[in-house]
Parts: C-alpha cells; sequence; structure tokens
C-alpha cells in the first residue's frame, strides 16, 4: 500500500478478523517453565478462571528478560529495568496474586502494593529488588502474524508521574529490537504525551528517520472514554491509527519485513530513572486499565483519505444572521 497520510482512515471491511478478544478469553492459563512442548497453542493446564492465557505475562515468552531469575525455581514473576511493579504469570495468580477482573466483559488491570508475603516471594530474585506494586500484563504468543493490522481498545488511567500504560508488538524470534510501540502514554512533567514508536538495528532507516518516537496531539481525554489504538504493519509502511485515524506512518524497518509480531499490554510504573519518572511519594492507590477488546485482521486492508470535519459554526456569523434577521424583521412591520 502507498504511504497513508495523516488522517485517512482505516477501512476493515472487507478483511478477516484472525484473533477476537472471545477466543483469548477461552484460553487456560499458562504455568510453569518455558519451553512448552507440543503444538501450536501448547497450554496444558486446564482454566482458573474466565480469564486468559495470555494474561500470564511476560515470564512465559520473553523469560530472558528477567536476568538473574531462578527459571526452575519461581518464574512467576516479571519485570522491567527502572521499574516499580511486577507482573504475574500463572503461577503467581493461581496462588492468589491476581490483578485482573473481568466487569462486563471487559479486562480490568486493577494495581495495589505488594503485600509483605509477596515481597517475601521475590527476595530470591535480585532484579526484582525494591519493586512494590502488583500489575498486570499480558501477550498473544503464541498467537502471531506477519502484517496485518494489531489493535487494543482501552479506556487509560488518568495520566499522571509514574503511571505508564502501553500496547505494543515484538517479533516472535525473540530478537530485541525490533519493537513497535503502538501506543505509550506517560506524563513525565504532569503533561500528557502520547506516543508511538518503532525501534530497529536497521542503520538505514535510522539515517532516513533520525526519531524513532513520534509525539502524538491528542485531540481527546484517554481516560474519559474507550478510544483504539492500532498499527497496520505491511513490508513498505507501518502507519498507527488512532480511534482508525491515521496519525504516523514511517517506512517499514528490514527487521521487521517478512516477521511474525505478537501483541503485548502491559500497565508500567516507572521508578527512578524511568522515562515517566516514579509515583509522588505516598501513592496508596492507582486507577485501573480497563480493556475492551484486542484483535488483528489480515488480508485486504485499505485506508482511503480522510472525511473533511462537519464546519463548525461560527458564534460571531450566526449574532450577525441573528440581528438581520431581527432588522429585517422590524423593518417588515414598518410597510
Amino acid at each position: 500500500m502507498p504511504q497513508v497520510p495523516l488522517g485517512a482512515t482505516l477501512n476493515l471491511a472487507a478483511a478477516t478478523r484472525t484473533l477476537t478478544f472471545a477466543q483469548l478469553a477461552s484460553l487456560a492459563w499458562r504455568r510453569g517453565n518455558p519451553p512448552y512442548a507440543g503444538g501450536a497453542f501448547p497450554w496444558g493446564d486446564p482454566p482458573l478462571s474466565a480469564l486468559t492465557e495470555w494474561i500470564a505475562g511476560y515470564l512465559d515468552t520473553q523469560a530472558s528478560w528477567m536476568p538473574d531469575a531462578p527459571q526452575s525455581n519461581y518464574p512467576a514473576w516479571a519485570s522491567l529495568a527502572d521499574e516499580a511493579e511486577v507482573y504475574p504469570n500463572g503461577d503467581a495468580i493461581a496462588l492468589g496474586s491476581n490483578p485482573f477482573s473481568v466487569v462486563a466483559g471487559q479486562l480490568v488491570v486493577q494495581l495495589r502494593l505488594l503485600t509483605p508475603a509477596e515481597t517475601a516471594t521475590l527476595a530470591p530474585t535480585p532484579f526484582l529488588a525494591g519493586r512494590t506494586w502488583l500489575s498486570g500484563a499480558g501477550c498473544t504468543a503464541p498467537f502471531s502474524q506477519t502484517y496485518g493490522y494489531f489493535s487494543f481498545t482501552a479506556k487509560l488511567p488518568a495520566i499522571t508521574p509514574g503511571i505508564w500504560p502501553a500496547f505494543w508488538l515484538l517479533p516472535v524470534s525473540g530478537a530485541w529490537p525490533p519493537e513497535i510501540d503502538i501506543l505509550e502514554a506517560v506524563a513525565p512533567s504532569g503533561a500528557l504525551q502520547m506516543t508511538t514508536s518503532v525501534h530497529t538495528n536497521d542503520a538505514a532507516w535510522h539515517a532516513a528517520n533520525p526519531e524513532d518516537t513520534g509525539v502524538v496531539p491528542v485531540g481527546f481525554d484517554p481516560a474519559a472514554a474507550f478510544h483504539e489504538y492500532g498499527a497496520l504493519v505491511e513490508a513498505d509502511f507501518i502507519t498507527t491509527f488512532w480511534d482508525r485515524k491515521a496519525v504516523r506512518c514511517v517506512p517499514t524497518p528490514s527487521d521487521i519485513v517478512g516477521a511474525p509480531l505478537y501483541m503485548i499490554f502491559d500497565f508500567a510504573i516507572g521508578g527512578t530513572g524511568s522515562w515517566p519518572g516514579p509515583l509522588p511519594a505516598g501513592t496508596k492507590t492507582v486507577p485501573p486499565l480497563v480493556i475492551s477488546d484486542v484483535g488483528a485482521w489480515s488480508g485486504a486492508i485499505s485506508a482511503g483519505a480522510a472525511v473533511p470535519p462537519a464546519s463548525a459554526p461560527n458564534a460571531a456569523a450566526l449574532a450577525l444572521i441573528a440581528s438581520a434577521q431581527a432588522d429585517l424583521a422590524a423593518a417588515a412591520k414598518l410597510l
């Protein structure tokens, strides 16, 4: 597809949906050590709840993200450097460390402070020292897709310092980079920043596209209602869409061309040295992240010209028209 102009409208009318929220909700929790044996969907544990396998966390597909983790001992937690949260996988969730609930068909990620028992469980893993919040992350792996549209529909928490929800794509190869960040929302200085990024090792791409990250002007309050955040990944361009309107389009780096990708969402809490910074001292509660859909599409996907916005009435012009109409009515009475 040619480069998509900003404001163009995504058209999925002829596309095929390849992953649905209902499919995810029917899966069992993933537990135990990777790698998993057998089948395209190698899940052997019985369902523990109506929640989903993919909520089980990073560790099951990205164990290498957790340096010094006792993989053979208790592979139940994951986090990233300079962050204040831990994400449980199926093992930890089975033991009661569960940030997830389903309310009216929507997935709620409700953060809370870690209990003393949970903190003690983290003690054997030096990398997790200092983590204070239980949060939730999910991935669709082993579901992946080469090219197509990937989307996440959510009502974000109020974005203040320390808050860091995100939706992103990684290759199943485990290589990093590349990475496509469809949405990261932060407010390091108190002002909301909604960003979309492409990270790559492609030197030629960097030479032509010096900025990995684009800050997108926001015309809505992401905490007031649900909005869809998605990316159309093609062999030639990667286009980010918010509410199915194109907000950024960049060439596809060579290390993403032909790469099967899977989706991740997370709700990080920043620590010292992180992009959003830490939460204000003394914070005890954090508003939830609420997710109504995660999906993927393939096939006939297009992006048409932007629909011109309806012209807004001009208040001053309307006042002049009203005044003229009143003058005409008064004149008519004199005739």
